[in-house]
């Protein structure tokens, strides 16, 4: 398994969380870890990307459980907006599973569906350019 998290820019305004092949929830955490660290470095809003391309069954045993618990320990800085890439209705059907299951939760975040990186961060520019010109 092939995972990672890092900044996508130098401004350090979104973190791309990459995951490859089969997982498990240790992996999951350990790279929450990693993007915690990476978080606690800055005082600004961060935007999340998650690229999930061949990861397979997403429903592992305690799916619920474990995204209940990720979900509501995000840190303070996090922005709430969300990128999922891997646009299949698969993903799709997970997240509105978690929409439904934690309503209270994703009522505060922002989820869109890119199928690149770069259209994932093009999706973050144009957001940031309707809240900065509605400002």
């Amino acid at each position: 398994m092939q995972n990672s998290v890092r900044w996508t820019t130098e401004e350090k305004n979104s973190l791309l969380y990459t995951m490859r092949g089969p997982w498990n929830w240790d992996a999951v955490y350990e790279m929450l870890i990693v993007a915690d660290e990476l978080m606690n470095t800055v005082n600004h809003p961060v935007d999340v990307i998650l690229d999930i391309q061949e990861v397979g069954n997403m429903l592992g045993p305690g799916f619920l459980v474990h995204s209940r618990r990720i979900f509501t320990s995000v840190r303070p800085n996090c922005s709430g907006r969300l990128i999922l890439m891997q646009p299949d209705s698969m993903l799709r059907s997970v997240h509105t599973l978690l929409d439904r299951a934690f309503s209270t939760i994703f009522s505060q975040m922002q989820v869109q569906y890119a199928e690149t990186i770069d259209h994932a961060l093009l999706l973050l520019n144009l957001a940031d350019e309707g809240r900065t010109s509605v400002s």
